[in-house]
């Protein structure tokens, strides 16, 4: 009896010992809280309140390799992502546009997850034919509201001053305002293009062959995530997660390892 009894102590001595040793586990992971946009498919964005994207599958991939840390993503309207990032209430912003004066305290960048290519969409052969910007004087171009900026031949587009740029809400309204004739072009990166011209046509909202025609390739962007240098420096922890991050990340794409996401959204890498 004494014998069963200290092997029945000593059994549940172990247990106790190995789901102190779990938790211990879980809480030495350092948190790296990540922002991303809330609506701009097929990049990141929430469907039914879960959140989906080309990104996010970047970050599931990624995260096997990281086991010190655990990447938190909170999905919101981008129009307040960059503010909450100079503010340093996150870590970084998954989804930037490498651009080193475009914000103030964000800094550094990772190492690029893809580059996506823009194009512009034109209602006319005649007009997506032409080059671009120069043989497009008087065009009425449309771009999409909070992310025209980030294009900088979009930019220089508003510059040259021989446009007439408008601003949609959504890649859909300028699809359709393309179709319907109420700007002549719009700048889309490819991968949204091709995800939205499906579900419009899917959703019965342009017909199977609407008055789109694609020009050829007018700029490209990385992507990257884009650190808070006021976060950095309040959490010390996480000086190295970008180096652990880009190290990780390298390793998996010498391996081919995202090569179903990058088919999948027709996305390029470096």
């Amino acid at each position: 009896m004494r014998s069963s009894s200290l092997r029945s102590l000593m059994f549940k001595g172990l247990t106790i010992v190995a789901a102190i040793m779990s938790v211990t586990s879980t809480y030495a992971k350092t948190v790296v809280p990540l922002v991303t946009t809330s609506f701009y498919p097929p990049f990141a964005y929430l469907e039914n309140g879960q959140q989906k994207g080309a990104l996010l599958e970047f970050i599931e991939r990624v995260a096997p390799n990281l086991p010190n840390y655990d990447m938190q993503i909170t999905s919101m309207p981008f129009n307040k992502i960059s503010q909450h990032i100079i503010d340093g209430n996150a870590a970084g912003y998954l989804g930037a546009y490498y651009s080193i004066n475009r914000w103030e305290d964000v800094y550094p960048y990772s190492y690029p997850l893809f580059y996506e290519q823009h194009l512009l969409i034109c209602n006319s052969e005649k007009s997506a034919g032409k080059d671009w910007p120069d043989e497009h004087e008087g065009t009425k171009l449309g771009t999409v509201r909070d992310y025209s900026d980030w294009l900088t031949f979009g930019a220089k587009a508003r510059n040259l001053g021989t446009m007439n740029v408008l601003e949609f809400p959504s890649p859909d309204f300028l699809l359709r305002g393309i179709h319907l004739g109420t700007v002549d072009c719009g700048i889309f990166e490819r991968a949204t293009y091709a995800y939205k011209l499906a579900k419009l046509i899917e959703r019965d909202e342009l017909p199977s062959k609407p008055k789109l025609f694609q020009s050829s390739v007018i700029g490209q962007t990385s992507i990257h995530i884009a650190f808070s240098e006021k976060y950095l420096e309040a959490n010390p922890k996480l000086k190295t997660f970008e180096r652990d991050f880009n190290s990780a990340f390298h390793q998996l794409l010498q391996n081919n390892a995202f090569d179903d996401i990058l088919e999948r959204y027709e996305l390029g890498v470096y």
